[in-house]
């Protein structure tokens, strides 16, 4: 059997996590991708971000991860993760329950055209409520580092 991997992405909103998700995705018949946005939209019918609903997103979001990998499949977890607080629940967690899977951060580089990006998506809101949510996770912005991980890759623009 090869061997299981579960990607964790990173980078801030229009980097290409998405788009490399998808990718990635579509070239392997045994990796699927777990998605916070994702989960929101099917909550709501359309992209919602409402805090009273993120315990139950988060909750899904494990389950899913969870039934993903507990099937052997492979794993993208599609989110920001823009600090190292805000991956280290996930990796710890795969670390604890399923010891045997490689762990691969997958950085996306913020570059020019992040908020024209995140505007030719469906999520609605203005280019200034995009252009503020930007800034605010640059200003969080921890690069991952390679000890947090099995492997760390860095996908550059003509990857994605």
């Amino acid at each position: 059997m090869a061997e299981q991997t579960a990607y964790i992405m990173i980078g801030v909103i229009g980097s290409g996590k998405s788009t490399w998700s998808r990718l990635q995705a579509a070239n392997s018949k045994r990796t699927n991708i777990v998605s916070r946005d994702s989960i929101r939209e099917m909550l709501n019918g359309k992209y919602v971000f409402d805090p009273r609903l993120e315990d139950l997103v988060t909750t899904i979001n494990f389950s899913a991860a969870r039934d993903i990998l507990t099937a052997g499949h492979n794993l993208i977890v599609d989110e920001c993760h823009v600090s190292k607080k805000a991956r280290k629940p996930i990796v710890d967690w795969i670390r604890a329950n399923f010891p045997t899977v490689k762990i691969v951060g997958v950085y996306c580089p913020s570059q020019s055209g992040n908020v024209d990006r995140r505007m030719t998506t469906p999520k609605g809101g203005t280019r200034e409520k995009w252009q503020m949510v930007f800034e605010s996770m640059v200003e969080r912005f921890e690069k991952p580092e390679p000890i947090e991980f099995d492997e760390l890759i860095t996908v550059n623009e003509d990857l994605k």
